[in-house]
């Protein structure tokens, strides 16, 4: 039998000893079997849940007490305060009483110049008011400063307008006058309640301004019947002893 060659056994030495100071455990490399490593991939990012568009602020439903009908009387307004801007309305056809607008009102305080998604009024629907409110910039400027607080919409709100004022009935010697009259704010008030059903003394409100008569105020309900008017309201009433009414057919 052939002696082992010395070479070859002092080299197996020195690759066990090398293995050993290594760490390797020859016999586990031996044995080992591939390993397959599974990574879970990680689960998508859920997008959160749309927020709810809020209602705008300012609108919110049932939070004012009454109505407030103003009621302009329109030859005061031209022969005083009018301008080019204001043709449509004193410079054509004569108007008496027009609508000034109608606002939600507290017993103290009003809202007023609350936000709203659409603060600019559609051309079609300012022609339709434009009979009895005769000024496109009074139609955005009435829904912009106090439509937008009674919780309605556009359509909403000047359908009420224009229901409040077909409510009312004009004393019919205010609607042809021909020549200016001299009158009391109680006059007013008087020639109101003798045509209108139900109307009370507490229930309307005459103002006035460079001694002329400014407008009538008519307090109504939520259903637009006649009710009190609050103190605010009240504040507003011509003090003066007479005041004048310019006639009707006045043209600037």
């Amino acid at each position: 039998m052939q002696g082992r060659n010395p070479l070859l056994i002092a080299l197996g030495a020195l690759i066990i000893a090398v293995a050993g100071w290594l760490g390797f455990d020859l016999a586990a490399l031996q044995d080992a079997t591939p390993r397959v490593i599974t990574v879970e991939p990680s689960p998508m990012p859920v997008p959160p849940a749309p927020t709810p568009r809020p209602r705008p602020a300012g609108v919110p439903e049932e939070s004012f007490d009454y109505y407030v009908l103003s009621l302009s009387w329109s030859p005061s307004y031209c022969e005083h305060e009018a301008t080019e801007r204001d043709r449509l309305q004193c410079g054509g056809r004569p108007y008496h009483f027009i609508v000034h607008g109608l606002w939600p009102q507290n017993q103290r305080g009003y809202p007023e110049d609350c936000p709203t998604d659409n603060p600019r009024v559609s051309d079609a629907l300012i022609d339709e008011m434009l009979d009895i409110m005769p000024s496109r910039g009074l139609v955005g400027h009435e829904w912009r400063s106090h439509g937008a607080c009674t919780g309605k919409t556009q359509e909403q709100y000047f359908a009420t307008v224009r229901a409040a004022w077909e409510r009312i009935v004009i004393p019919p010697q205010f609607e042809q006058l021909d020549k200016a009259l001299s009158v009391s704010p109680r006059d007013v008030v008087q020639a109101f309640i003798a045509v209108n059903d139900m109307l009370k003394p507490d229930q309307i409100a005459v103002t006035c301004s460079n001694q002329a008569l400014d407008e009538v105020r008519l307090c109504l309900n939520k259903d637009l019947e006649f009710t009190d008017c609050g103190a605010q309201t009240r504040r507003t009433m011509c003090r003066q002893d007479r005041i004048r009414m310019p006639p009707v057919r006045y043209a600037r």
